[in-house]
């Protein structure tokens, strides 16, 4: 039952680990929860509105977490839930959600792209290709995990 990471998945593990605790960390900051980041973050990309699928397809969040923080967030005053038939809905941000995004949200987006224009453009493609290249290898490459 013996089976030891290797040195560069324990490199990348600890990256990844590294990068997750400073999200959170800036998630805290701005007294959001990571999925209310997380979900404030897609929805300043849809100036009217999005779905809630929509939502969950771009933060990778489960369908439940989204459901949950939205109502949090609705009940928050930030944001409003609107039925569009069915069991569809589509969800605004209100003033008190803009106000957010603009304090918290817009800011992390500038920063991170500031990195990436850093990084220059050879650079991000490279990092871009080869986190591609490992998701992809993950998928197919190595069966079930679990």
């Amino acid at each position: 039952m013996k089976t030891s990471q290797n040195k560069h998945l324990r490199a990348f593990n600890a990256l990844y680990k590294e990068w997750i605790h400073y999200c959170h960390e800036q998630c805290s900051m701005a007294g959001l929860s990571d999925s209310a980041f997380d979900i404030l973050y897609v929805m300043s990309e849809f100036e009217d509105g999005c779905s809630q699928k929509t939502i969950v397809e771009h933060s990778w969040l489960s369908k439940q977490t989204v459901n949950s923080s939205i109502k949090s967030l609705e009940k928050k005053g930030w944001l409003k839930i609107e039925k569009t038939g069915g069991r569809k809905t589509q969800i605004y941000l209100l003033e008190e959600g803009k106000k957010i995004v603009d304090q918290y949200i817009l800011p992390s987006i500038e920063h991170e792209n500031h990195i990436f224009e850093l990084m220059g453009e050879e650079d991000a493609n490279q990092l871009l290709d080869l986190t591609q290249k490992y998701v992809q290898l993950l998928k197919k490459g190595g069966g079930n995990c679990v």
